[in-house]
């Protein structure tokens, strides 16, 4: 056990990251598990799950990669419901990595101590509520479109509109999220579009007025076939009030002078501990230009000086991450990450490596994390 402070404790084993964190009376766990070798998908689970029990956690969120071929993905959410419930949502991400390649992985939100409230959409579930002395919680997945036969922008609407339903069951709007995924297939053909949706959907419910939450863009398929699967965090005080902020980033200029519509980094006031989650971040630079074409190496090294900047604005460092998705265009880069991380003096980090398209052509990779302090 590794313990930060009073109030913050890691868990770190072979295949098994876990931070767990409080705010109030109840504590927040992110855990991040990845197969062993030789480990099945089946058994990861189990694994997860007993470690779950073990922290007295109950899952609010997950996220699964690559738990099996894309043609039994779907035949996964009825082990994954033995491990951890049916009462939460369940987002199946599929990486374009060869299948020898593939190596299943599980990002889990849990919550101690306080009763979860599930979200529920045409059967399945989509979210969960819970809440500590001062604040009201909700995280969202599994959004996706109603038909995969409409339109990528119809779809897109429809996600949108699901987070409104959702959010106005846990007495909260738009305003209170500071956090967003989108995943979207064959995004760069179609990036484009999505940007036109959201924005205008954000005029319309006054996100500029207000918080743009921290976001992540990736293009990643799914069992569904849809064209776009989404999640977000949102938080409120008790009386309805916003408890976070958007944090810029001092090395690039904001995502909006160049038609994007999200924050850099966003920074959530739980009380006792301060949240971080950090955008998507890529090899840009403060123009917004791609810089290090062609270069993995040198694209992985900028992205890591870039979110280590913003860590620092925040007074945090590496070692206050509690969870990271690392994307890379080609899976052959995967090996890259964990050599330029030991280079900062960064020997563990809980990251999932997966084979996604980010949302230029010329970028080779991107970094998303979520730190405490």
């Amino acid at each position: 056990m590794l313990t930060l402070s009073e109030q913050i404790c890691r868990h770190a084993e072979p295949g098994l990251f876990m931070t767990s964190f409080a705010t109030g009376c109840v504590r927040e766990v992110h855990l991040t598990a990845t197969a062993l070798p030789g480990e099945t998908a089946a058994e990861l689970c189990a694994r997860t799950g007993r470690a779950l029990e073990n922290a007295d956690a109950t899952a609010a969120s997950i996220t699964a990669f690559d738990l099996a071929a894309p043609a039994n993905v779907l035949a996964w959410q009825s082990p994954l419901q033995e491990s951890f419930g049916d009462a939460c949502p369940l987002t199946m991400v599929e990486t374009l990595a060869p299948q020898p390649m593939r190596r299943p992985a599980l990002e889990v939100l849990a919550i101690v101590a306080a009763p979860l409230q599930p979200i529920y959409a045409g059967g399945r579930a989509i979210g969960n509520v819970w809440q500590s002395e001062t604040l009201r919680h909700c995280v969202l997945g599994d959004l996706r479109g109603k038909n995969a036969s409409d339109a990528a922008g119809d779809q897109t609407q429809h996600v949108f509109d699901l987070m409104l339903r959702a959010l106005a069951e846990a007495d909260m709007g738009f305003e209170h999220v500071f956090r967003t995924w989108y995943r979207n297939a064959e995004i760069v053909r179609w990036y484009a579009e999505f940007n036109r949706v959201r924005t205008a959907f954000f005029k319309a419910q006054h996100v500029f007025e207000n918080l743009v939450p921290a976001s992540t863009g990736i293009g990643a398929t799914n069992p569904h076939g849809v064209a776009l699967i989404a999640g977000l965090r949102a938080a409120a005080t008790l009386d309805g009030q916003r408890c976070a902020v958007d944090v810029p980033s001092p090395l690039q200029q904001p995502a909006g002078n160049y038609g994007s519509s999200f924050s850099r980094a966003a920074e959530c006031d739980l009380g006792s501990h301060r949240l971080l989650t950090i955008s998507g971040t890529a090899s840009i630079n403060p123009a917004g230009e791609t810089v290090f074409l062609n270069d993995t190496r040198r694209q992985v090294g900028e992205t890591l000086r870039v979110i280590e900047a913003i860590l620092r604005s925040r007074s945090m460092a590496w070692c206050n991450t509690t969870r990271a998705l690392a994307y890379f265009r080609h899976p052959d880069d995967m090996r890259l990450l964990a050599p330029a991380l030991r280079s900062l003096g960064v020997p563990l980090l809980p990251v999932v490596n997966s084979t996604q398209t980010v949302c230029r052509d010329n970028l080779l990779f991107e970094l998303e994390l979520d730190a405490v302090a």
